[in-house]
Parts: C-alpha cells; structure tokens; sequence
C-alpha cells in the first residue's frame, strides 16, 4: 500500500484513530467504569418492570382484607348517619332526587358486597391484556440486555476494520466482531498493535503511522514504537461512541425506572381506592356522586396499567426505527423525546 493511500484511510478514518497516551488512558478508565456502573444499574431495573407489576393485587393483601374487617362497625355508623341526612333532604328539599336513592342504594350495596371479587376479575382481564402487548425487551434483541445492546450499537473495533480491508466506512459496515457476553468486560484501553493482534498488512501498515504537514503536502510520519510499553505511541483498539453510549443509558434507566415507579404508584391508589369506596359509598346515599368517582378511578387505574404496556410496546418499535433511521445528536434528541412521550403517554388517561 502506497503513502497516499495510507494517508487516504487515515482521514477517512480519523475519528477511529485515538492515540493512547497516560491521560487518556486514565480519563477512558474512568469513563468505562462509570458506563459499566450504569449498564449494572439498567440490567437490574429491565426486569423490574414485571416485578412491580405484580404488586398491583396489593389490595387483595390479607393484611389489607382484615383492615377492611375491623371497619365494617363504622361502615354501619355511616350507612344510619347517610339516611338521616338522605331522610332530611327529602322532608326538606323538594328538588331532591328520590328516583336516584334508590340507584345510589343499590349501587352501595353492591360496592359493600362486590367489590373485593370484581377488582379481582379486573385484575385477570388487565393480567391477560398486558400479556397479548407486553414486549421482552425494550430495546434490541430479546437474547440481549439493554445495556449490552447499546454498548454492541455503539462500539468500534478497529479489528472489525481491518477484516473489511477498511473499505467503505459507513454506518452499515460491521462495527465489531465481539461476543455479546464478553462486550461490558473488554479492556477499553487496549491498543491497536500489529504485534500482538492478528491483523492484515494494510491495518499493519495503518497502526505504525500518522500524517504530519511538512509545509507543503500532506506525508507520512512513522509512530514511535521502539521504546518502552507505557511510553510507545499506539492507537487504541476500541472507541465507544462515549455521548451516545452515555445518553443512551442514562436515557433508558430513567425511563425504565419511571415506568416501575409509575407501576408501584397505580398498586397503592388502586388498594386506596378499594379502601376509600367502602368508606364512601355508605356515605354517598344522597347524591352518589363521590361513589362514582371513585369506581371510575379503580377501573381508569387498570385502564393506565394495560396503556403503559401497550406504550412500552409501541416506545420498543420506536427505538428499533430511530436506530435504523437516526444517529449522532438527532437520534439522541429523538430518543429522549420517545422517552418522554412513553413516560407521560398513560396520564392522558
């Protein structure tokens, strides 16, 4: 391979070729120990999704039953207190609803009566529903993790190159050959050294120079390599795309998170609402109106539960697109707009 050519692949290259030196070995140390801590930290929370959302029966609890139990005295308390002021409206307001007593009566009874094994039907059908939506995996291949398959996304292997005769860079040239399993523990700052490495003469070739300007033209230089390890100059092997790998998970852990918070959220208000409609509904005899309410937050609250599901399969599709279509800083804004929008999606419920 001739000089121009060499110096051709160098700057179609440039962005892949990083020279290693202690700074740069210290500063990429840190970075990759901090995107490994963050990836731990998504791998935890993928599946947390389907742990929180097993706590949506909280308000079957047998602690929360037996709560229930030790209040039915007030509950009659209640019920002879809601027909004394019932009876009062109907003496003394002669606009009074007397038609709707009896829907609120009967409505009443049905709540003190019904309630417990309907949310539990409810509950079946919203387990069912999530089911026929629910997605594996948020992001990339359902064998992978979401962390390995962003870091997989957005690692280069000057390797990889080499294999392909560093012809062509485009985003659909194959970015790196390495195992799924083994891409979170690679040694970031390992060095493109045709010593050590099985490459060909032209990645040869490419790992000993660099271009200088002599004042005139572009030439070749010749990398300083014949002292000692630590102070050679080589180029590094790998180089992660760091704002995209970085944005790309700090992105997907707060949305993963926010979902299970959202999950944990819709668990106590339903088991509230439970609580809080065997409270009213004795109460509510003369109007029925703060009855309804809360029947129609239980059954909204299972309605929010399946939409968050169906949101995440829709947010799965969407990210598979943006990568194939987006890169750089306007998949990033994309990314973290789809975020968002699944984030806030179920609240126009």
């Amino acid at each position: 391979m001739s000089d121009a050519q060499v110096i051709q692949k160098l700057t179609e290259f440039e962005r892949l070729f990083n020279l290693s030196n202690l700074v740069n070995d210290a500063l990429r140390t840190v970075g990759w120990i901090f995107v490994r801590g963050l990836s731990l930290l998504i791998d935890s929370l993928e599946s947390l999704t389907d742990d929180i959302l097993m706590i949506k029966t909280f308000f079957n609890n047998p602690q929360v039953v037996e709560f229930v139990q030790t209040i039915q005295p007030f509950l009659y308390v209640l019920l002879a207190g809601s027909f004394v002021l019932t009876g009062y409206l109907i003496i003394f307001q002669k606009k009074f609803d007397r038609e709707g007593l009896l829907i609120n009566i009967f409505i009443s009874l049905m709540i003190l009566g019904l309630l417990s094994p309907t949310m539990k039907q409810l509950n079946e059908f919203t387990d069912q529903a999530v089911n026929q939506v629910k997605s594996s995996s948020i992001y990339g291949s359902e064998k992978e993790t979401i962390s390995e398959t962003i870091l997989k996304e957005n690692l280069n292997d000057l390797v990889a190159y080499d294999k392909n005769g560093f012809e062509n860079y485009t985003e659909n040239v194959v970015k790196n050959n390495v195992p799924t399993k083994l891409i979170k523990g690679l040694q970031i700052n390992e060095v493109f050294d045709s010593n050590k490495l099985d490459i060909s003469t032209t990645g040869s070739k490419l790992s000993k120079s660099f271009i200088l300007w002599d004042g005139s033209e572009e030439v070749l230089g010749e990398l300083d390599q014949s002292g000692l390890d630590w102070n050679n100059q080589y180029y590094y092997r790998y180089h992660p795309n760091w704002l995209t790998i970085l944005v790309t998970l700090g992105v997907m852990g707060f949305t993963l998170f926010s979902i299970a918070y959202k999950l944990a959220r819709l668990s106590f208000e339903l088991a509230f609402n439970y609580v809080l409609a065997i409270l009213v509904a004795p109460a509510d005899l003369h109007s029925g109106q703060k009855t309804k309410k809360v029947i129609q937050s239980i059954l909204n609250t299972f309605l929010v539960i399946i939409l968050i599901f169906v949101s995440i399969k829709l947010y799965t599709i969407g990210t598979a697109y943006l990568a194939d279509t987006l890169d750089g800083l306007a998949y990033l804004i994309a990314l973290i707009a789809f975020s968002a929008a699944l984030i806030d999606g179920p609240n126009m419920v």
